[in-house]
């Protein structure tokens, strides 16, 4: 049976697959380190995606890539480009070089709501196209090339929006946790903030889940039902951990970070997320 490969396989995202799949056997983990402490049903490889020639290294039995992994310096920039560039652009089109190469029928691709214009209005994936930073441009570039390949290979983009989760750590949700534990000032654009459609990582999972098998190229958003500005993310934390979150209001202008998930649904209708 063919195996499915996952890179960035260490990453938030990649463990809660890997631990939620049933066929564990079917998986096959790359991450530039190997964690020695985690007790292991699958088998790993330990490959650098920066390296001129990683793709040397996959195994041929293959008829899944899940594209997960992500450039640890994408807010670092300018010092971060390089890395960002070779594991967001030239890891993708490499390995989509070694898919036609080796016969693999679907190339799932992890990209981020970060590829859209600014608008005020929940994200359609027909919206204009214009990142307001490296990280995000790079992962637009990586759709376009994955796009050019969509003739021969199944290749399924997903647009990620706010995925939060047990373990995760840097991220919006985990953030304002820490915060609000540690007593930090937030500041809440007209007492409001922000505007999310966050999705719980185990969502991500079934989502992914069923997209494997739908025999077609695919662009969509994955995103949460409901749309919540900060102030609402932050008073259901503060109710849960019984602490009163130090907020202050500021006079700047809100931003929208929500998406619209009509195609997801209309392409998985059992999802209730």
């Amino acid at each position: 049976e063919k195996k499915i490969l996952i890179t960035g396989s260490n990453g938030f995202i990649g463990r809660h697959f890997i631990e939620n799949f049933k066929e564990s056997k079917l998986i096959i983990g790359v991450t530039r380190k190997i964690n020695q402490n985690v007790p292991r049903k699958n088998s790993f490889l330990e490959i650098d995606l920066t390296q001129e020639d990683f793709t040397a290294k996959l195994p041929k039995n293959c008829g899944t890539i899940i594209h997960m992994a992500q450039s640890l310096q994408y807010r670092n920039f300018p010092i971060g480009a390089e890395d960002m560039r070779k594991i967001n652009i030239d890891s993708t089109c490499k390995l989509l070089n070694w898919s036609i190469n080796n016969k693999i029928k679907n190339f799932i691709f992890l990209s981020t709501a970060n590829v859209y214009k600014t608008s005020s209005i929940k994200y359609k994936e027909d919206f204009e196209l214009e990142p307001s930073t490296f990280y995000g441009l790079t992962k637009l570039c990586a759709e376009k090339l994955a796009l050019q390949y969509s003739q021969f290979i199944n290749i399924k983009i997903l647009r990620l929006f706010t995925v939060y989760g047990p373990r995760q750590k840097g991220m919006l949700i985990a953030n304002m946790i820490e915060n609000i534990k540690n007593g930090k000032e937030i500041s809440l654009a007209n007492g409001k903030g922000p505007r999310f459609s966050p999705i719980f990582v185990n969502d991500v999972f079934k989502i992914i889940n069923h997209i494997l098998k739908i025999d077609d190229s695919i662009l969509c958003n994955v995103c949460g039902d409901e749309v919540f500005n900060l102030k609402q993310i932050i008073d259901i934390i503060s109710d849960k951990l019984k602490i009163k979150a130090n907020v202050k209001n500021t006079s700047s202008e809100e931003i929208n970070f929500s998406g619209d998930n009509y195609k997801l649904h209309s392409l998985v209708p059992e999802l209730k997320l």
